[in-house]
C-alpha cells in the first residue's frame, strides 16, 4: 500500500469517529444518544479503521442505533445504546457497509453486509453481501 493510500485512509477513519454535536431521541427513557462535540463513540483500538457508519433500527423498536463498519477487524459494530455494544464478525472478512432491513418478511430486521473480501486491489472475485439473519430476539 503506498503512502498516499495510507493518508487517506487515515483521514477517512478519522473523519468517521470524530462527528459534530449530534443528539438523537430514541423512543424509550434512557435510551437517547446525547453527543457533545467529538465524541469518541467507538473505542481508539489497534487496528482500527472505520469504513462506514449508518444509523438503523435493527431492534425494530424505532430506536437510533449505529453501525459502524470495520474492515481491519473483519466486523460490525452495532450501538445499540452508547454503552451496549454488540460485534458482528461470523462470515464476514472485511465488511465496508451495512443496510437494515427484513429481507425474508419474517418481521425481524435482518442486516445486510457488503464485505469487499480485500482491502488489496485484485482481479480475483472476492466481494460479496452477507446477510446477517435475526432468526429473533436480537438474536443472529
Amino acid at each position: 500500500m503506498n503512502a498516499r493510500l495510507r493518508v487517506l485512509i487515515a483521514l477517512a477513519a478519522a473523519a468517521a469517529i470524530t462527528a459534530p454535536a449530534l443528539t438523537a431521541r430514541a423512543q424509550g427513557p434512557g435510551d437517547a444518544w446525547a453527543v457533545t462535540d467529538k465524541t469518541v463513540l467507538v473505542p481508539d483500538f489497534a487496528p482500527h479503521m472505520t469504513a462506514n457508519v449508518r444509523t438503523g433500527d435493527l431492534l425494530g423498536d424505532g430506536s437510533v442505533q449505529v453501525f459502524a463498519a470495520e474492515p481491519l477487524r473483519g466486523q460490525v459494530i452495532w450501538m445499540r445504546r452508547p454503552d451496549d455494544f454488540v460485534a458482528f464478525q461470523v462470515g464476514l472478512r472485511q465488511p465496508v457497509r451495512t443496510h437494515v432491513v427484513d429481507l425474508d418478511g419474517d418481521s425481524d430486521r435482518d442486516l445486510l453486509v457488503a464485505d469487499i473480501g480485500s482491502l488489496i486491489p485484485s482481479d480475483e472475485n472476492v466481494g460479496r453481501v452477507v446477510l446477517q439473519r435475526n432468526v429473533g430476539g436480537g438474536r443472529f
